[in-house]
């Protein structure tokens, strides 16, 4: 939404229609920023992060022990040896993650 008023801002100085401009700009002013449910969600997002960043450590740390387990696991082994056979390379089809670990530990780390 923003970069589309980005895209707005230069149409209206090109064309000059400063007065849909400047609605537009009253608008997100009363209608947007003032709205409660945006103010609330923004709230809850910032309350989220933090909490998130407090866990990451020990959430790392917890999850190192199950992710070695599941390298050194048989599944694991058995889904690369499928994955290096086929010749296809269907990413979907041929998900060398099918739980997420992998995925998960670069977010983690």
């Amino acid at each position: 939404m923003i970069a589309e008023q980005y895209d707005y801002y230069l149409y209206s100085m090109r064309k000059f229609t400063l007065k849909s401009f400047e609605e537009m700009i009253e608008m997100f002013d009363e209608k947007i920023f003032v709205n409660r449910f945006v103010e609330k969600s923004a709230i809850g997002y910032i309350k989220l992060q933090n909490r998130v960043d407090k866990i990451k450590e020990t959430e790392k740390e917890a999850f190192k022990v199950v992710y070695q387990e599941y390298i050194e696991s048989e599944e694991y082994t058995e889904i690369q040896a499928k994955i290096a056979k086929q010749e296809d390379d269907d990413e979907y089809r041929n998900d060398p993650d099918p739980k997420g670990y992998v995925l998960y530990n670069k977010i983690v780390s």
